[in-house]
């Protein structure tokens, strides 16, 4: 756990260690994205751009409208790309749901992984309902300051847990300022 927080670190810990089985039933579940924290419909894109110290690096993100189904649930591709110095570097299709209550649940990455062109490896991939792995909350419908949850689950290879620190946050971008924004540790 990476953080100087010991509350934290005990609060994560305490995640990591309880028995992790959600409940997914299939019915529940609508590839039609409306979590106002995760507004994801079919034709979005976005594309975001940094120089790193590695060189100038452009994450392209798009909805195609594309789906799979995971564990019984129809899930939407979320399309991301990674390119470094304008040369592609990681390719995942990233597959989420949306439940009942509006909480956007992750299923999953396909994930291609470049060097000078060259596929060299799938590290980082994992698809519910495969090997271990399950589904976790990419993004809570009704986010509360010290919700705790996990966001993906592959036993040792990909556990992310979020938690809710800060709600109706104004943030201050080169952009823009942006209104009733949240901070997830």
């Amino acid at each position: 756990v990476l953080t100087t927080d010991k509350s934290k670190a005990r609060a994560i810990q305490a995640i990591i260690k309880e028995q992790y089985n959600p409940q997914i039933n299939p019915t529940k579940f609508t590839t039609e994205i409306t979590n106002p924290y995760f507004n994801m419909f079919v034709g979005k894109k976005m594309v975001y751009e940094a120089e790193t110290k590695d060189g100038k690096e452009r994450i392209e993100i798009f909805v195609p409208g594309w789906t799979r189904k995971i564990m019984g649930v129809d899930t939407l591709v979320f399309w991301d790309r990674v390119y470094l110095n304008n040369e592609l570097i990681e390719d995942t299709r990233d597959y989420i749901a949306q439940d009942q209550e509006g909480n956007v649940w992750y299923f999953g990455e396909h994930v291609d992984n470049y060097i000078d062109g060259v596929l060299i490896d799938h590290h980082g991939a994992w698809i519910g309902g495969i090997d271990g792995a399950l589904p976790g909350i990419w993004m809570k419908a009704n986010p509360m300051i010290g919700d705790e949850y996990r966001q993906e689950y592959y036993k040792g290879k990909a556990e992310d847990i979020g938690r809710v620190d800060g709600t109706g946050l104004k943030i201050n971008t080169p952009v823009g300022q942006f209104t009733d924004c949240i901070k997830i540790f």
